[in-house]
């Protein structure tokens, strides 16, 4: 009940298109509930929602207007991927609904307007009051966009989709996306030889279950040419480090690890100096400060079968690929990338608060408020990809994990929209929770005659 509120937000968006589908120009207006007071990053979350409704797309004429609300709920904060995950649902909801209404198909439509890796890096300019400009660094958008579509087998699950099946419709939706990571400013290691081979690496970014400790040690490894159970990974601590800035927008490997090698690297060059001392107190410090971000990016898939009865919605399958850059260790960022699938089906699907006309919340407990347990939704696959790496730090790292959550929404609002067009059902809001669709099924209905 105490903890951060997130994602209450409205979008009036309007796109312009020329008549082959090319992109002209999108206009926005974001409207978002606050809560009763302003927490210290609250303002991160309708900034980079106007930020990322540009997406990974060629557009060079953009306007949002961003409008704040207070209200007596619980104050909103950052929740992973902060706006993304909002922004991305408006603008390729958006997309379909324009692409039907026009006659264009979806694919095609993605496929001309995402930027080609020659015109990358990409300006999107100062979208966010306090940032400077950005832009978006290396990438094959339409290469990765087409790999994600064979790899879901798209076409033939659409094919397959048409009509009724056991009373249910089926449909197919995707998302495209394009994900910040590695901000700055700056990040310290700090690495200790304790003699007899072992090393205590210091960190500034701490971990919260991503598996750091595991990262940042094969880093070092590889710069001191140890077995990565030979390092000890401190972190947690104000202590450890001149200075350090912590774990967030997936820059704990970006400019922590990147600070890591360095530091690793020099404490290298000592050793080999003193190939005959027992290095015990050798220690080396480094600082990687970053001025520029990097940019993930990638394309989620869903497979959708709709009870029009009873609006329950079975997901068949879905696919979350996104190219990273480097991934120092794979399988912790597959698993960050499941993990994070599922997280955002359940932002998807069950995760709602729900509060009254005297603003008392109504689902305070989690018998009221659901979360996705293992078994809800089992047919989640993750395809990461290392094509494009950064060229803004020594790994050529990019951030993992948070971009597994920012095109659920978008993926999954166009999937069961494409299932319920028969019935002529427009999805435009979520969480699609089964009160929430059937609304929707009952109130299509309604205009329909039906």
């Amino acid at each position: 009940m105490a903890a951060n509120h997130s994602r209450e937000m409205a979008c009036e968006l309007s796109v312009a298109l020329a008549r082959d589908g090319t992109l002209l120009g999108l206009r926005g207006r974001l409207a978002v509930d606050m809560g009763a007071y302003v927490r210290t990053n609250a303002g991160v979350v309708p900034s980079k929602a106007a930020q990322f409704l540009l997406g990974p797309y060629r557009l060079r004429d953009f306007a949002c207007d961003v409008e704040l609300a207070m209200t007596n709920k619980t104050p909103v904060g950052t929740y992973r991927a902060p706006g993304r995950f909002e922004a991305n649902f408006f603008r390729e909801r958006l997309f379909d609904i324009a692409c039907g209404e026009l006659g264009l198909d979806r694919v095609a439509f993605r496929a001309r307007n995402l930027l080609r890796p020659d015109e990358l890096p990409w300006s999107i300019g100062k979208t966010v009051p306090y940032e400077p400009e950005t832009a978006y660094d290396t990438g094959d958008y339409p290469g990765l966009f087409r790999r994600a579509l064979e790899v879901f087998d798209y076409a033939g699950r659409v094919e397959r989709a048409a009509g009724r099946r056991d009373g249910r419709l089926e449909g197919i939706g995707f998302g495209c996306f394009v994900e910040s990571s590695g901000a700055g400013p700056a990040e310290t290691a700090r690495v200790v030889a304790r003699g007899e081979g072992r090393f205590d690496l210091y960190t500034g970014t701490s971990s919260s279950g991503q598996g750091h400790e595991t990262a940042l040690a094969q880093i070092l490894a590889d710069a001191l040419g140890v077995a990565p159970d030979a390092i000890t990974v401190h972190h947690g601590s104000t202590g450890l480090v001149p200075q350090g800035f912590g774990t967030f927008h997936s820059r704990a490997v970006v400019v922590g690890g990147s600070a890591v090698k360095l530091a690793g690297e020099k404490l290298a060059a000592q050793l080999a100096q003193h190939p005959e001392a027992a290095h015990a107190g050798l220690e080396a410090l480094a600082t990687f400060e970053v001025s520029e971000r990097t940019y993930t990016y990638g394309v989620h898939l869903c497979h959708v079968a709709v009870d029009p009865e009873t609006a329950q919605v079975e997901v068949l399958d879905y696919l979350s690929t996104e190219d990273v850059g480097r991934a120092v260790n794979p399988l912790i960022v597959h698993g960050q990338a499941i993990g994070a699938a599922v997280q955002g089906l359940g932002g998807a699907f069950l995760d709602e608060f729900k509060y009254d006309a005297h603003g008392q919340l109504l689902t305070g407990s989690f018998a009221d408020y659901l979360l996705p347990t293992a078994t809800d939704f089992p047919h989640v696959a993750a395809l990461t990809l290392e094509e494009s790496p950064s060229l803004l730090n020594p790994l050529g790292a990019k951030g993992a994990g948070e971009g597994g959550i920012v095109a659920v929404g978008a993926a999954v609002g166009n999937a069961v929209a494409h299932a319920l067009a028969p019935l002529g059902v427009v999805i435009t809001a979520m969480p699609l929770s089964l009160d929430n669709l059937a609304r929707a099924i009952r109130a299509a209905r309604d205009e329909g005659g039906a």
